[in-house]
Formats: structure tokens, C-alpha cells, sequence
């Protein structure tokens, strides 16, 4: 296992230029010990994916704008998407995929389009899409499947533009 103190020189950078990828930590429990907490940018792809014992995303507060995708996947004990609030942008792809404990993604709601495709599926605990509320374009597929608990497509009625398939 990694210390994640060391990881501290990340504490003064509000911009990375390209791809952040959190991936296959297995203790790491939340986001604010990789001390990337000043973040505001990511100038390409954001991949939060594979931590076992990840229950929030509590440190990334501050990112307002995802240039590339944003992928969050495969985190078993990831509850919430809390940390996300600020984030407004997501310029290519937002997936939300196989978080089975996930239960919401109302941290969600400050994001007003998404630039390729919007995937939520495989959350098995997840019951409602609130959160989504403010996306009102969607560049290219819509795709919501396999989400066990879910019994309501609240939260996506003001999407006014798809640009391609919808899949629920």
C-alpha cells in the first residue's frame, strides 16, 4: 500500500493539463489524503475507478470543469458523489457505472450539459436520478440501464437536446 502523504507537492495545483486517473487504490477510503484539493481544472479525462474502500470523493470540491470524460466506476463502497458540487463542465463523456452502494447523484446537479454521452448504469443501490436536474443538453447517447433500485427517471426531464440514441 501507497502512503498518500506523500502526495502532498499536489496540495498548490488548481489546473492539470491533461487526464487524472484515480485508480486501483485499495485502501484509500476518500480523495482529500491525495491533497489535490486546490484542483479547479482537469484539461482531459477524470477516472476515479477501482477503489475498493473509496466511500465519497470528498476532495475534489473545488473542480469546476472536466475538458474530457468523467468516469466513475467500479467503486463497491462508494455511497455519494459528494465532492462534486462545483463542477459545471464535463466536455466529453459522463459515466456512472457498477458503484454498487451508490445511492445518489444529487452532487451532480450544477452540471448543465455533457458533451458526448451520458451513461448511468449497474448502480444496484441507486433509487432516483435527482441531481441531474440541470443538464438540459446531452451531445450524443443517453443511456440508462441496469440500475436495480431505480424506479423513477426524476431528474432528467429538462434534458432538451440529445444528439443520438436513448437507451433506458
Amino acid at each position: 500500500n501507497i502512503s498518500f502523504e506523500a502526495f502532498d507537492f499536489l496540495f498548490d495545483i488548481s489546473r492539470i493539463g491533461g487526464g487524472l486517473f484515480i485508480e486501483h487504490n485499495a485502501g484509500l477510503e476518500n480523495l482529500s489524503d491525495l491533497g489535490i484539493g486546490n484542483l479547479q481544472t482537469i484539461g482531459g479525462r477524470l477516472t476515479v475507478s477501482s477503489n475498493a474502500a473509496l466511500k465519497s470523493l470528498a476532495g475534489l470540491e473545488n473542480i469546476q470543469s472536466v475538458n474530457g470524460d468523467l468516469d466513475i466506476s467500479g467503486n463497491d463502497r462508494l455511497i455519494s458523489l459528494s465532492g462534486l458540487e462545483q463542477l459545471w463542465a464535463v466536455g466529453g463523456e459522463l459515466s456512472v457505472t457498477y458503484n454498487e452502494s451508490l445511492v445518489s447523484l444529487s452532487a451532480l446537479d450544477g452540471i448543465q450539459s455533457v458533451a458526448d454521452e451520458l451513461y448511468i448504469s449497474g448502480n444496484g443501490s441507486l433509487t432516483s436520478l435527482t441531481g441531474l436536474e440541470s443538464i438540459r443538453s446531452i451531445g450524443d447517447d443517453l443511456s440508462i440501464s441496469n440500475n436495480d433500485s431505480l424506479i423513477s427517471l426524476t431528474g432528467i426531464e429538462n434534458v432538451q437536446t440529445i444528439g443520438h440514441d436513448v437507451d433506458i
